[in-house]
């Protein structure tokens, strides 16, 4: 009876610490599509077809993360290929998050994606590549470098 007042007790305990800690890794996604936004605003490339679609590296929807991108939509290419949407073509962002010792590299590739003759056609328009380092001495994860790059 003990062991399991115990355990009740640990497992709220952990539960409500770890919902008070934001989650490093979203953050870091966040960051990295507020600035890549933010270059595609500045350089006035913001087509007259504002939907955005976001997408992780195996072409299904990525989860919706930064709050400046309102009309984010979602779509799974797998099971989208009778969508009209495809027929003119969509915007999107392949995300690509990678992780190799203290550095995480999120690569985010801007593709015009169509769907025609029972086949995908990918359009690649460019893209950034953000580089985040783990700071022992500050015990966060640091923004050390940012590129950008186009067709």
């Amino acid at each position: 009876m003990k062991y399991s007042f115990l355990l009740i007790f640990m497992f709220s305990l952990l539960n409500g610490y770890s919902q008070k800690h934001e989650n490093e890794y979203t953050k870091m996604i966040d960051t990295a599509l507020g600035i890549r936004l933010q270059k595609k605003i500045d350089s006035k490339d913001v087509s007259n077809n504002r939907e955005l679609y976001l997408l992780d590296e195996n072409d299904r929807s990525y989860p919706y993360l930064h709050k400046s991108l309102k009309d984010v939509k979602s779509i799974d290419l797998a099971m989208a290929r009778n969508d009209r949407r495809l027929k003119h073509g969509i915007n999107a962002w392949k995300i690509i998050p990678v992780l190799k010792g203290g550095r995480i590299t999120i690569t985010i590739i801007d593709f015009r994606i169509t769907y025609k003759s029972n086949q995908f056609n990918y359009a690649n328009g460019g893209g950034s590549e953000f580089v985040f380092q783990f700071s022992c001495e500050k015990n966060e994860w640091m923004l050390v470098a940012s590129k950008t790059g186009g067709l």
